[in-house]
């Protein structure tokens, strides 16, 4: 009697083993994308998330008069909160913690708070800081820089935003304003 050979279907062992190198091979670049892709998606939510904050502290700043006199003489330096003279609500002095009674814009000069991701800015440290800088600068040939003999017509702000963390470098808002 003759016997009938049955034979199977299937893969031999080297037949997977060579397939699970393949797939293995072609995992790892995609799960190093996926990686830098949500790295990716951080960043450029912070630039996003950042630069709204900088520009609302740079909307609030010049909503501001120019400077605390009306026309010139300018005030002079050092720029910052005049503690002499009454701010906004004509009722208070200004100081240095109280920046909603600032009444014009160098009066935000050194002016440093932070905010966190919910959108509450203040004083305590958190995940993005916000600095300003405000100088008396003049035209020198096709650049502004900082005024040789202050005070002048023009003043520029800075508003510098940053990440506490380091995710980016940072966003950097300049503003010129003039006296006219």
């Amino acid at each position: 009697m003759k016997q009938l050979v049955k034979f199977r279907k299937g893969l031999s062992l080297i037949e997977l083993i060579i397939s699970i190198t393949v797939i293995s091979l072609a995992v790892f670049p995609l799960i190093t994308l996926f990686m830098q892709s949500n790295y990716r998606t951080l960043e450029v939510e912070s630039i996003s998330m950042a630069t709204f904050y900088a520009e609302e502290l740079m909307e609030e700043i010049r909503s501001k008069s120019f400077d605390e006199n009306s026309s010139s003489p300018w005030s002079g330096i050092p720029l910052g909160p005049e503690t002499i003279t009454l701010g906004l609500d004509q009722a208070n002095l200004e100081n240095n913690t109280d920046h909603n009674n600032w009444d014009d814009v160098d009066d935000y000069n050194g002016y440093v708070d932070f905010c966190n991701q919910q959108g509450v800015c203040g004083l305590t440290p958190s995940v993005y800081q916000r600095s300003v800088s405000v100088v008396y600068v003049e035209l020198n040939g096709s650049s502004w820089q900082p005024a040789a003999s202050p005070p002048t017509d023009f003043k520029q702000i800075k508003v510098l935003l940053s990440r506490t963390d380091g995710v980016f470098g940072g966003v950097d808002l300049d503003v010129l304003v003039s006296g006219y």
